[in-house]
């Protein structure tokens, strides 16, 4: 997909490619960036590296983290794991699901 806020990139999934729209189309957000860094995480003992979906920028200056995940697997025990390194991270965060995209 190719978009003006965002550059050209490949979606993992339906529900990120709806989300990469609403950016699009939202004013109030200048650019993003898909999979945009990763963040180190331990999991059952193995560090592990966790990629957030989108990195947003706003008009504003503020900067967001967002994940786009299915609801069924917000709670997954390895999700959890990588939503609260997401958090511990300098830059607010959040997890977008189906209900977040009308879907």
């Amino acid at each position: 997909m190719t978009t003006e806020k965002g550059g050209t990139f490949v979606t993992k999934s339906s529900y990120e490619t709806r989300y990469a729209e609403i950016l699009e189309s939202d004013p109030k957000v200048i650019r993003f960036t898909y999979e945009p860094f990763k963040i180190p995480y331990t999991f059952r003992g193995r560090e592990i590296n966790y990629i957030p979906d989108f990195l947003v920028e706003f008009i504003c200056g503020k900067q967001q983290l967002v994940e786009v995940k299915p609801k069924r697997f917000v709670g997954s025990p390895r999700n959890r794991a990588k939503f609260k390194a997401g958090k511990n991270h300098e830059i607010d965060f959040i997890v977008i699901t189906e209900s977040d995209l009308g879907i």
